[in-house]
């Protein structure tokens, strides 16, 4: 008779938590899916959507792509400037144009990507495809020994 109470008590317990727990799993979930997203594409890399077939086609659809971001040419020669001891000729365009900077990991040799930099690096592990915006061109192929900071975020 001790073990029946004992199961009965446990029963009558589990019937009362049952819709606590039931509302908190419900509730848990409905939050969760309220949250954003982790994503290398933010929503300032949008209007880039149409140059990754230009930034592609610039490392010969080569290498593993590893995100994409909105930049001023401005902010993306003090990032290679200040990371990489890198920066773009000046004849290349004005502080203010806007780059899609588009990111690749891979072997990556000089001879085998559209308009290589910096001048006489021969191969990099990543390459970073700067895309002018407004012209759908490519500004130049930035080669990398090592990984941009934040490269999901350029």
């Amino acid at each position: 008779m001790i073990n029946q109470t004992s199961a009965s008590g446990r029963s009558r317990v589990w019937r009362a938590l049952l819709p606590g727990v039931v509302v908190m799993t419900l509730f848990g979930a409905v939050l969760s899916g309220c949250t954003s997203a982790k994503s290398a594409i933010g929503p300032s890399a949008s209007p880039c959507f149409r140059t990754l077939p230009t930034a592609g086609a610039a490392v010969g659809h080569r290498g593993h792509f590893l995100g994409v971001r909105l930049l001023s040419m401005k902010v993306v020669n003090l990032d290679l400037r200040h990371h990489h001891d890198a920066e773009l000729p000046r004849a290349r365009g004005v502080a203010t144009t806007l780059l899609c900077v588009v990111g690749y990991q891979g072997p990556f040799l000089a001879k085998s990507v559209e308009s290589p930099m910096p001048r006489g690096r021969t191969s990099g592990n990543f390459a970073l495809v700067l895309v002018d915006l407004a012209r759908d061109h490519v500004v130049a192929v930035v080669l990398l020994s090592k990984a941009p900071l934040h490269i999901g975020r350029i």
